[in-house]
């Protein structure tokens, strides 16, 4: 299937077929690596067949709405391949959670002609020859939807049952005041994922030493199913049932069951198909209920694009891999995050959510918007983007799809109007009120932002608010540094750093340190490990917070280490005279010439004339105009131009208020680009 001569053809038609995508991504191996290789190697080319992968998926489970849903996602993203001569064949097998049905079924597939086989592994213990054998035949495997343990053998699954069980449970304790009697219900008895949730759910009621698991059931995640083990519960336990912990798929029976037996419901594990969120919109005052998207769209097209990457000799990026939640000694596991819950507007911002820092909320009013009009049994459609799919190969961009959220991208036939993204920028909600408004969707930069506590001005900021603070108002990206008096600098700055990890290209980190309270050597071993080890984008010289005055040797070290680093400085003005005057960085400013100086407040509105004045002067001096008004921000354009004017915060209150001081002036579209995000990214140097 790889012969010299289809290699020749395969790769001028992959010549036409990618000749109009928008970057230049990183190209595959030159020969196939070996089949379960998770290394990353993706610098050189190795096209497809002449013919096209043939690719069989398999599926342990096909009978309720969200495996029919997640089975169309996977054909018409593979029918988008073909369209593309990516692939050729394809086929999609079920075996209804049969051990020795899937056996038989992976066997007859190795003794067919496929280049890769994605096994959904009914018990993960049983394929361990079929895995040998597939190796021996050198037939690719991809292991998903399940998280199955197998030494060097790629698996990619949502993280179901750490986000999904473990919210689920800290809900219900919670609302009953961590005292009562619960109910769970799962999937199929002996199933991995089912598993998964009980444990989650176990080690969260351990935290509540007075809740109480009565009984639990198994409701083959239907409704049909689900609604008979509830009743039965009904009849055995009636009034001391408090809560039902349940799997997706299945709470609208719940609920039913309980509404036959004219008994009122009680705090139960939501659903996001389209009947639960439709009768829970329709009784919030009754229901009290939380649920996490697990999008069959989402999980069927990033299956589907895995199969095509490993076809293509792709390789996964071995950082993305962590320890398997079954098997913590194999490293084979790719943990697809669950970034939304989805809770009633009033009960949005729980303390529990502070476990799941890259999680998101969803208000019960929006889930409702986007299934409005929607099949009963759909799902909420969510989706990944092309280039989050890339980025698990390593690479900056699809080699087969230009960036889009369009319907042909789209695996599930989910478009940008009827599905939800997890993984863009800027959140649905906010872009909506934005054209609301009149208002363009255009980027956003808060260059002045910060994390922790501060001892000297009473506040904190933690992660949560942080990230539902910039999805609210449709911020892009912040530029987040510590509080000149955190109680914990060191370790607000790894804070910092575990964000720029977990948020690429959202948190970029500002390193800030009194260096006068250490050595020269010192603070500059310090700088070099945040600048160089950590990434941030440049240090901060606090003025007042430090107390140092800008001439002072131990803000020379600053200046010093910037220079030496080649990081910009950003440095307090405005409250705080005279240490924080703008004019005493004239000298400054002009001997170091080649490091930029970022003021910050540029002034405040005190003493923005004086910052002004320091721009003109100093063409290395970028005006960060929080605190100002909109005279001063004119002023400030009208005297340096826009390509030295920056939006920036310095509070998560002042984000809205900020945004609206330069969205109020009459500014070109160039201008308005500049001062929202153009400025800050070439400040800061941010890619």
């Amino acid at each position: 299937m790889k012969k010299a001569l289809a290699m020749i053809l395969a790769l001028t038609l992959l010549l036409c077929l990618f000749a109009g995508c928008t970057e230049d991504p990183a190209t595959p191996t030159d020969a196939p690596t070996e089949n379960n290789d998770t290394s990353v190697n993706n610098d050189e080319t190795q096209a497809p067949s002449a013919d096209g992968y043939k690719i069989a998926f398999t599926s342990n489970y096909l009978g309720n709405s969200w495996r029919t849903q997640y089975e169309e996602a996977v054909t018409t993203r593979f029918e988008a391949y073909k369209e593309k001569g990516i692939v050729s064949d394809y086929t999609y097998v079920a075996c209804n959670s049969d051990v020795t049905e899937q056996l038989n079924q992976l066997n007859q597939l190795l003794h067919e002609d496929w280049d890769l086989i994605m096994v959904d592994a009914v018990s993960p213990s049983s394929i361990a020859s079929f895995l040998e054998e597939a190796e021996q035949k050198g037939v690719k495997v991809l292991l998903g939807n399940t998280i199955t343990p197998a030494e060097g053998v790629p698996c990619v699954s949502a993280d179901l049952g750490t986000i999904y069980g473990k919210a689920e449970a800290y809900y219900l304790a919670e609302k009953l005041g961590g005292k009562g009697n619960v109910i769970e219900i799962f999937g199929v008895a002996g199933q991995t994922s089912c598993e998964l949730f009980e444990q989650a759910a176990q080690e969260v009621f351990d935290k509540y030493p007075d809740i109480n698991v009565l009984a639990k059931g198994n409701g083959y995640w239907n409704d049909a199913d689900a609604q008979t083990e509830m009743a039965t519960f009904l009849s055995t336990y009636g009034e001391d049932i408090d809560a039902v912990f349940c799997e997706d798929g299945m709470a609208y029976g719940i609920i039913n069951a309980f509404l036959n037996a004219g008994m009122e419901t009680v705090p139960t594990g939501g659903d996001y198909f389209n009947s639960f969120i439709q009768y829970w919109y329709d009784n919030q005052e009754t229901l009290d209920s939380i649920m996490v998207p697990n999008s069959p769209y989402a999980t069927g097209t990033i299956l589907a694009d895995c199969c095509v990457y490993m076809c293509d000799g792709y390789t996964f990026d071995e950082t993305k891999f962590v320890p398997n939640q079954i098997d913590p000694t194999i490293e084979n596991w790719i943990a697809l995050p669950m970034p939304y819950l989805v809770m009633e507007e009033s009960e949005m911002n729980p303390d529990w959510l502070s476990e799941f820092p890259d999680t998101k909320v969803m208000s019960l009013d929006e889930a409702h918007a986007l299934m409005e009009g929607k099949a009963e049994t759909a799902a909420i459609q969510l989706y990944y983007d092309d280039a989050f799919v890339a980025s698990l190969f390593g690479l900056d961009a699809s080699p087969y799809w230009e960036l889009s959220t369009n319907k042909e991208n789209c695996g599930g036939g989910n478009s940008a109007d009827a599905g939800f993204p997890l993984h863009r920028i800027r959140s649905k909600a906010s872009e909506a009120s934005r054209r609301t408004k009149g208002e363009s969707a255009m980027k956003i930069i808060d260059s002045h932002m910060h994390l922790g506590d501060c001892r000297v001005f009473g506040c904190n900021v933690t992660e949560e608010a942080l990230m539902e603070n910039m999805d609210r108002y449709g911020v892009d990206a912040s530029v987040v540094q510590p509080y000149p008096g955190a109680s914990d600098e060191a370790g607000v700055h790894r804070r910092i750093y575990d964000m720029t990890k977990r948020y690429p290209k959202r948190i970029y980190g500002l390193a800030s340190v009194n260096p006068h309270l250490m050595s020269k050597a010192a603070y500059q071993d310090k700088m070099r490990k945040y600048i160089e080890e950590y990434g941030f984008c440049a240090l901060k010289l606090h003025t007042i917070g430090h107390a140092l005055h800008p001439h002072s040797a131990d803000a020379r070290t600053v200046f010093e280490t910037a220079a030496l680093l080649k990081v910009p400085v950003n440095i307090h003005t405005g409250p705080g005279a005279p240490f924080a005057l703008p004019s005493l960085l004239l000298p400054l400013a002009k001997e170091f010439s080649d490091t930029r100086f970022v003021l910050a407040h540029s002034g405040a509105g005190y003493f923005a004339g004086e910052a002004i004045v320091l721009a003109q002067e100093c063409p290395n001096v970028y005006l960060e105009m929080s605190w100002c008004s909109v005279e001063d921000v004119a002023g400030a354009i009208a005297a340096i131009g826009s390509e030295r004017v920056m939006f920036g915060s310095d509070s998560l209150l002042n984000v809205p208020a900020g945004i609206a001081v330069f969205r109020s002036l009459p500014l070109s579209d160039k201008q308005t680009e500049d001062v929202l995000w153009r400025t800050a990214a070439t400040a800061f140097a941010l890619d």
